[in-house]
């Protein structure tokens, strides 16, 4: 019998004996697993389900910036002295390749028979959750099809068109876009975008080739998909559009966000619910369209689990719970995060869905065909770090730290030495993103 099954029966034998007064007196120690997130899971409800159908069993949820969780992640793997326990982690997929590095210290979840779950998710979603030696570390959550979420009122404010189509076709390339920003700006005297390096990230995540070949060699300084992707951010920069706004995701973005200085967004679905709990205040104020160019994926995760878990069987059961169509829907639902699983991109209640918080946007359709459109990306081991790189490189051009031309010798320069360094130990995995 496993251990949950023991834990459900001495559950029965306890409650039978303090009904009849016989038995036992003690009650069951709870067992807590701790599941490691960042914020935008959008797990809290599937997790008190779960709890519920597992009397006895608590689930810490622990959730951190996105930085820090997977900081926290890495020490909890090398059995760091202060480090806490994890039992169930998210990964997000430009973190996949550099914790493949270690994947031996992740449970090979095709022991526990996640390899008959392959087939229910698309084949380069999946892929993220698989090292180069074929072991399943993680299954995917959600899918980051691109779009952009704008301010409308502001934009007929400005004396542009609001509508979600005809915004989308005032941009059909990326060039249109930054003559769009710089007529908004000009006419509203506010920010376009919320930062140039998130345009440099949502431009290059159109394309299959960024930073690493598919062999796994460093293509950076002469791939043209990073260069373009490099010139329209500086351009965007240099024409203040973001007027010199803070990293996303930072403290300074987060405030930015609360005061209602940001106007366009390249938003995933998962982007809807960072807009909805950080300025609550704009229901009705956003809307949803297509974003310049082609389809793009940016972000979504998986759940992992540590080898050193003490609780794998109820670790797997609530990894399954969380991913499965059910959970997935639930939780596009209640809180955005599109489904990674493509059977349901079709299914008509998922289609029909519209978000009252923007203009009633019809968020199921639009990220239906984002997701269904997306291209496979190689990623490699230091994909965020390399992704990173460059936008810090753009902010010194916004700020005048740099020139365009020095900043760029400079970021692929790093980029060099640090890939250098890490292939004289490891190789880089190539997963598709």
């Amino acid at each position: 019998m496993t251990r949950t099954s023991w834990l459900g029966l001495w559950v029965v034998l306890v409650t039978a004996a303090a009904c009849t007064g016989e038995g036992p007196r003690r009650t069951v120690e709870p067992i807590t697993l701790t599941l490691a997130c960042y914020p935008g899971h959008g797990f809290d409800e599937l997790v008190a389900e779960w709890e519920r159908e597992h009397p006895g069993v608590r689930v810490e949820l622990k959730e951190r910036d996105y930085r820090d969780h997977h900081d926290a992640l890495e020490l909890a793997l090398t059995g760091a002295a202060n480090s806490s326990r994890i039992d169930v982690a998210m990964v997000e997929v430009s973190m996949a390749s550099h914790f493949h590095t270690m994947a031996d210290r992740f449970v090979d979840l095709r022991s526990v028979g996640a390899g008959a779950l392959k087939p229910h998710y698309l084949d380069w979603r999946w892929a993220h959750g698989v090292a180069p030696t074929g072991q399943v570390t993680g299954i995917p959550t959600d899918i980051g099809g691109l779009a952009v979420a704008y301010r409308a009122d502001r934009f007929e404010a400005a004396g542009l068109p609001a509508g979600r189509d005809e915004v989308g076709a005032l941009w059909p390339t990326w060039t249109d876009f930054l003559e769009v920003g710089k007529r908004f700006t000009s006419a509203s005297g506010r920010s376009f975008i919320d930062d140039a390096g998130s345009l440099f990230e949502a431009k290059l995540n159109q394309h299959s080739l960024q930073f690493y070949s598919v062999s796994g060699d460093l293509i950076v300084a002469d791939n043209t998909d990073v260069v373009d992707a490099w010139e329209l951010a500086v351009a965007a920069a240099l024409a203040g559009l973001d007027r010199g706004g803070s990293p996303a995701f930072s403290d300074g973005w987060n405030d930015r966000m609360k005061r209602g200085d940001v106007n366009v967004l390249f938003a995933p679905a998962w982007m809807l619910t960072y807009i909805q709990n950080l300025a609550p205040g704009t229901a009705g104020h956003w809307d949803i369209t297509t974003i310049p160019g082609q389809a793009g994926n940016w972000g979504g995760s998986q759940l992992a689990i540590p080898a050193n878990t003490q609780e794998r069987e109820l670790s797997w059961s609530l990894v399954q719970h969380l991913t499965s169509h059910r959970g997935q829907r639930a939780i596009f639902d209640a809180h955005g995060n599109f489904p990674a699983i493509p059977s349901l991109f079709d299914h008509p209640a998922l289609v029909a869905t519209t978000k009252p918080f923007f203009r009633d946007a019809p968020v199921g359709r639009i990220y239906a065909a984002a997701a269904l459109a997306s291209r496979p990306v190689v990623v490699g081991r230091h994909q965020r770090a390399f992704m990173d790189t460059f936008r810090q490189h753009i902010r010194k051009v916004s700020s005048g730290k740099l020139t365009a031309a020095s900043a760029w010798r400079e970021a692929v320069a790093r980029i060099e030495r640090r890939h250098v360094a890490s292939i004289t130990s490891e190789p880089p995995d190539q997963s598709p993103k």
